[in-house]
């Protein structure tokens, strides 16, 4: 696979499988070093699924995938967060018995040989976990659970996060304050982001560039704000539009 030296993911003809039936066809990727760009695409377009061929999770698959020039296929989940995917599933899995710091302090001892980020290291990044340290996870809204599933990913100092439909469920307000936070990681924790998700005024708010998945398949891809500006493009494959 040919790749530019500041290329940090890239998936080359990937292809992926349930059982016998495929689900991805042939997805090129490409995240550089520094970008935080959308995966877009209806319910079951195959965002997830790209998620779970990348963490070599539930699906098999063929093609290339590489993570800083190293490839992941084929490795183990444990692995390949050890190479530095860090990945934020849309149900969180945050341990709701646990405290925060409880929670960010149990991925710690996830990082094998990565150093690790302080939590009180982490919480003075990202300030508004400073309320919410001392509570369990049971007792979180959903958006706070979901900047603590965040933050959790973010402490084995990965070099590529996967956030998969981070404002599902979630109130505008605080979308807005996820927004905020997300915006600020590449700078902090010098990390590459891929966000899947069909909140397009999010995405357009956040991302560079965009991929639009369709049955499997990329469809389209370009600048976030070219797509943000083609009310045709976003009818064909969101249903959607935002432009004005």
């Amino acid at each position: 696979m040919n790749t530019t030296h500041d290329t940090v993911l890239a998936t080359r003809e990937l292809n992926a499988w349930y059982g016998s039936a495929q689900a991805l066809f042939g997805v090129d990727l490409e995240v550089r070093a520094g970008e935080v760009i959308g995966l877009l695409g209806r319910n079951g377009a195959g965002k997830s699924t790209t998620f779970n061929a990348i963490m070599n999770l539930q699906v098999r698959t063929s093609g290339e995938i590489e993570l800083t020039g190293r490839t992941l296929a084929k490795r183990s989940v444990d692995a390949i967060a050890r190479l530095g995917v860090g990945w934020v599933p849309e149900d969180r899995r945050i341990f709701t018995n646990l405290t925060v710091r409880e929670n960010l302090e149990l991925a710690r001892f996830a990082c094998g040989d990565r150093d690790a980020v302080a939590v009180d290291d982490l919480v003075d990044s990202l300030p508004l976990l400073d309320k919410l340290i001392g509570r369990r996870g049971n007792q979180l809204s959903g958006g706070e659970q979901q900047l603590v599933a965040i933050a959790r990913a973010l402490i084995s100092r990965p070099r590529l996060l996967l956030l998969d439909e981070p404002t599902e469920g979630l109130a505008p307000l605080i979308v807005e304050g996820i927004a905020t936070a997300i915006q600020q990681l590449p700078e902090m924790f010098d990390v590459s982001i891929l966000l899947a998700e069909q909140n397009l005024p999010f995405v357009t708010a956040l991302t560079s560039r965009v991929y639009v998945l369709e049955t499997g398949r990329v469809v389209h891809t370009g600048p976030t704000d070219v797509f943000a500006g083609d009310a045709e493009l976003q009818d064909r494959y969101l249903s959607i539009s935002i432009a004005s």
